[in-house]
């Protein structure tokens, strides 16, 4: 009975991450290419740098919010799904209402990064993926620094704050495009496992 238990809990999870791999693929090459257009644009005026911002953060979300309801079985569902809402709220504020000062959109974007580093740093203590967790661990702690960077001058440039948010898309899209590459193939992997 145990391993019938634990070959549908394999099956289970091989399919829902077979069924991620792809969004990975399309969230991963959004998050690059949406950062390096903030990162390469720093002439941008503010509404404009404003929209770009509001684009990237509903991208988060809408991709987020994607991963929590096709993973919904799994453990960290809830994770993708409040990570979702709080970055789709703050680029509807952002594209809505775009020609806000400088210090409330990097209140924004530097909270959205500091509770998304933390999440992350959550996730990395309680997964029991030892390969990847020193590599995570880092990530999370760039993530709450890069938030905190943002957050610690009042009246930051449009410059300082494209470059970090972008920077942070650009890392995050080639991190989730190596992790959907790796996942294309788990399948294959947990069958192999299952077999043994």
């Amino acid at each position: 009975m145990t391993d019938t238990a634990a070959t549908d809990r394999a099956e289970t999870t091989s399919r829902h991450l077979r069924g991620l791999w792809w969004l990975w693929v399309v969230a991963a090459v959004g998050y690059i290419v949406i950062g390096l257009l903030l990162v390469s644009w720093p002439e941008a005026t503010l509404l404009v740098f404003a929209l770009w911002a509001g684009i990237a953060m509903c991208w988060i979300g809408a991709t987020e919010l994607i991963y929590s309801f096709v993973g919904r079985h799994t453990q960290h569902a809830w994770v993708h799904a409040v990570r979702g809402l709080a970055a789709l709220a703050i680029g509807i504020a952002l594209l809505v209402w775009p020609g806000r000062t400088v210090l409330v959109f990097t209140v924004l974007v530097g909270l959205f990064l500091i509770v998304v580093g933390i999440i992350e740093l959550y996730m990395t203590i309680a997964s029991h993926d030892a390969e990847h967790r020193l590599g995570w661990f880092v990530f999370s702690l760039a993530t709450i620094a890069a938030g905190l960077a943002i957050r610690a001058w009042p009246e930051p440039t449009t410059l300082v704050v494209a470059t970090v948010l972008g920077a942070y898309l650009v890392i995050a899209g080639v991190v989730d495009l190596y992790q959907a590459i790796e996942h294309r193939h788990i399948d294959r992997d947990v069958e192999i496992i299952v077999a043994d």
